[in-house]
């Protein structure tokens, strides 16, 4: 397993149903809320279906004491 805050698309292209686009737009969508601190979030990804969010879980962690980065919200 590996942190998903962590991860490149190189490394998200390794888990099954997750090609170039749609890790692409996990890292994006990962960028704009400063890190993901649940996998429901992975919810809001354009493309992400259930089993690809199951086998998100099962290959990846995300710290319990992950603290996501403080955005400027007025800029954001």
């Amino acid at each position: 397993p590996f942190d998903i805050n962590q991860a490149d698309t190189t490394l998200l292209k390794t888990i099954f149903g997750i090609g170039s686009k749609r890790a692409t737009r996990m890292v994006e969508h990962r960028e704009k809320l400063g890190g993901w601190i649940d996998f429901a979030q992975l919810k809001e990804v354009y493309s992400m279906d259930s089993v690809v969010i199951e086998e998100v879980k099962k290959r990846t962690f995300i710290k319990p004491d992950f603290e996501p980065k403080k955005l400027a919200i007025n800029t954001a």
